[in-house]
Parts: C-alpha cells; structure tokens; sequence
C-alpha cells in the first residue's frame, strides 16, 4: 500500500473539510494506526516539495524513522507516482490529488478529507476516524473503482 505525504506546512486548510486538524496530525495519527497492521506493508511517498522546507523541525522522512517496523518503509526519490501504480494495490492520502491519480488507474483510494475532486464522487471519504481507521485495517478487502470511477478519473 502507498501513503502519499503532503508538504505539512503548505495548504492546509485549502480545501476545507477534513478528518484531521492538519496534514502533521493526519500523518502522525495515519503512521500509529499502521504501524499495527502487520501484514501489510507501507510504503511512504513524503511530497516532493517537503525539500524546499529544510528548516522544518520535522517532516515525513522523520516522522517515519520513528517508528521501526519492518512493513513501513519510505519510497525511494526517484519513483514516481504513476510507477507505483504497478507495486501498489491502493494509496492513501489526507486530500491529495493522488485520489483522482490512482482511481484513474482502477486502483481505490482512502482520504481523510475533501480533495480537490471531491465534486466528481470517485472515491468515498470516511466519516469518522473510526470508519478511517476500519479503512486502513482492512485495506486488503476494499473494493476496487467501478468502471465508471475510473473513466470520471
């Protein structure tokens, strides 16, 4: 499973509703609850323009390392999105456009809140941190996008 990161300290209250205050908070709590879930493994895509923050007391990389478990790694730099695709069997995001990216490719998506294509009702946002986090546990088992999903992606 991929986690596509968002830069922590850009945008976040752009698209208004979410599950989580911001994208810290939604990272943090997201990393907790998979660092329970053993047999999957996670790999962690941090946003591309977390560099230009260096000065950042944390960021995903960090965030990250702090938890050592074998079924979470970081994604290497020079993957990209669309390669991931093909190694990956869903993505998660807060309210990234990867929700709209992997849809397209007939693979389902979790968010934590409104994305920027929230209006075209590709993916179904939890209600709840509950209903988020039975999401992640069971990633294995969520149905992948109707035909109609992905040809609206």
């Amino acid at each position: 499973m991929c986690i596509f990161g968002h830069c922590l300290v850009d945008n976040n209250f752009e698209l208004g509703w979410r599950l989580y205050r911001d994208n810290l908070t939604w990272l943090r709590e997201t990393l907790k609850i998979i660092s329970k879930i053993s047999d999957v493994n996670w790999l962690i895509k941090p946003h591309p323009l977390e560099k230009i923050y260096e000065k950042l007391i944390t960021n995903t990389e960090k965030e990250v390392l702090r938890y050592d478990s074998p079924n979470i790694k970081l994604c290497p730099e020079d993957i990209s999105p669309k390669s991931l695709t093909s190694i990956c069997s869903a993505g998660i995001t807060s309210t990234g456009s990867i929700a709209v990216e992997f849809t397209g490719y007939g693979l389902p998506v979790v968010t934590a809140g409104r994305t920027p294509f929230s209006e075209l009702e590709i993916i179904d946002v939890p209600k709840s941190k509950q209903e988020y986090k039975n999401l992640l546990q069971n990633i294995n088992t969520i149905s992948k996008p109707s035909l109609k999903k992905i040809e609206m992606s």
